[in-house]
């Protein structure tokens, strides 16, 4: 075939070029393949606080394990990495990993993953760009390579950044949709006479199902307060990690409901109202817009069918009356 002649004449021509993407790709895809690897024993370490355990081996505790081994060499690269291309501004740092607590990746080695990965792509698929294109267009000019190229490097630089922040657009959707039930649980907890701490809790275990997003931001605060970190600050950094209003007004509320040694049973009661009233407001308002946006569709797709449906006969007999 022409084009797989025209792929290997370019290979035959480029064999040094060839020769450092391939090995670069194969890099690239150990890389990915490691950080799946590690992305999955991470999930299962923190399963429920249950370990991890092969045969009658515990691979977590166990330093003599070959997984142990392997996972600390990962993590002392992706330090390097992590190292050598974050970024020199402390706040922009601080926000980073803020954002990536937001969208769900609690790792000590994510920021390096972060990094790594735009590294990876910003590089990665320009050579793969290299390479399919003279396959796909034999007749591309240099101009047009490089336009390409410099599209395809700066896709893959950013392509990470876009990934993390529609992570945390959807997880705030999920932590705001189900707020108002947390705040339902909470209620039902303290009137018990559960403690707060012991609520919080509680009603993490009871949202895994419905909000597993959710539930992962109250089990981090739990282990917290476990860890000896105050209420308030952990609360803090709850609110922090979820990117809703909802989440700093309860950080808010049930601080000054301990200082100020209120009930906060009925504050958490008038909180709770508050919020389903805000979710039935959410609904009723796209309820509303959504004649709005079915203009649309109805003016592409519907009316121009019904002209011609109705005007196809007068043209019909137009044409027989006249010609």
């Amino acid at each position: 075939m022409p084009a797989i002649d025209a792929f290997f004449a370019w290979i035959n021509a480029n064999l040094i070029l060839s020769l450092g993407v391939s090995v670069f790709l194969g890099v690239v895809f150990l890389t990915l393949a490691v950080t799946g690897i590690i992305s999955r024993e991470t999930l299962i370490r923190r399963r429920a606080l249950q370990p991890f355990v092969v045969g009658n081996s515990d691979v977590l505790t166990d330093r003599q394990a070959l997984g142990h081994s392997n996972a600390l060499s990962i993590a002392k690269t992706l330090g390097r990495v992590s190292t050598h291309f974050k970024a020199s501004d402390g706040k922009e740092l601080t926000e980073l990993r803020q954002k990536l607590r937001a969208a769900g990746f609690f790792d000590p080695q994510a920021v390096g993953i972060y990094y790594a990965s735009r590294v990876i792509l910003g590089i990665g698929l320009p050579l793969v760009m290299l390479i399919i294109l003279p396959v796909i267009a034999s007749e591309i000019t240099y101009t047009e390579t490089l336009l390409v190229i410099t599209i395809c490097a700066g896709l893959g630089f950013f392509l990470p950044k876009a990934f993390l922040d529609n992570r945390i657009g959807s997880a705030a959707k999920q932590h705001r949709n189900g707020f108002p039930d947390f705040l339902d649980l909470m209620v039902v907890c303290t009137e018990a006479g559960i403690s707060i701490e012991a609520a919080i809790d509680r009603v993490g275990q009871e949202l895994t199902h419905s909000y597993p997003k959710l539930a992962a931001q109250l089990y981090i605060l739990n282990l917290e307060l476990r860890a000896g970190k105050s209420f308030p600050d952990a609360l803090h950094a709850f609110a922090e990690n979820l990117t809703i209003e909802e989440a700093k007004s309860f950080a808010v509320l049930i601080h000054q409901s301990q200082e100020l040694g209120s009930s906060l049973v009925e504050a958490l009661r008038v909180y709770s109202e508050e919020m389903r009233e805000k979710r039935l407001s959410r609904a009723e308002e796209k309820a509303h817009a959504l004649p709005a946006l079915l203009v649309i569709p109805l003016g592409l797709f519907i009316f121009p069918v019904m002209l011609v449906v109705t005007m196809l006969p007068v043209i019909i007999r137009l044409n027989k009356a006249f010609f």
